[in-house]
């Protein structure tokens, strides 16, 4: 081969393999015959089905793959549905709890408020009485 460099591909393939026919073609691979290249052939057809198992398997993986994934979404908004929804009761609780204390505050002031407002009032009138029963005593006196 070193001694013809300007050998052409066909004339290399003849010294090394021989003549070349129709039926057993070297160049392709070895072992290749033309009825092999033909689409539609009995291997191509097992091939085929083969090819057409696996890419349902892959369509239906795909499928169950999405539906994992999507299902981890609903459980994630879930969650943070959940979270939220506590987060808001506690919330609520807590105003909640600060209206109820006012309230008592309120309803405490109002309470002693109107104690005080009692107690006042009946001061005042032992006061006034006190104050009436000094006035009408002094005013018979002088008599």
């Amino acid at each position: 081969m070193e001694d013809a460099p300007t050998s052409s591909q066909y004339d290399l393939v003849v010294k090394c393999f021989g003549e070349q026919n129709h039926g057993h073609m070297t160049c392709f691979g070895g072992a290749v015959k033309p009825k092999d290249l033909k689409v539609g052939s009995s291997k191509d057809k097992g091939l085929d089905a083969r090819l057409r198992q696996s890419e349902e398997e892959k369509v239906a993986m795909r499928k169950r793959i999405e539906e994992l994934e999507a299902t981890e979404r609903d459980r994630e908004a879930a969650e943070r549905d959940r979270e939220a929804a506590e987060r808001e009761r506690a919330e609520m609780n807590a105003q909640m709890m600060v209206e109820m204390r006012a309230e008592v505050r309120t309803e405490t002031r109002a309470e002693v408020m109107g104690e005080m407002e009692v107690k006042i009032a009946e001061q005042v009138k032992v006061q006034v009485a006190a104050m009436l029963g000094a006035r009408s005593s002094k005013k018979k006196k002088p008599t």
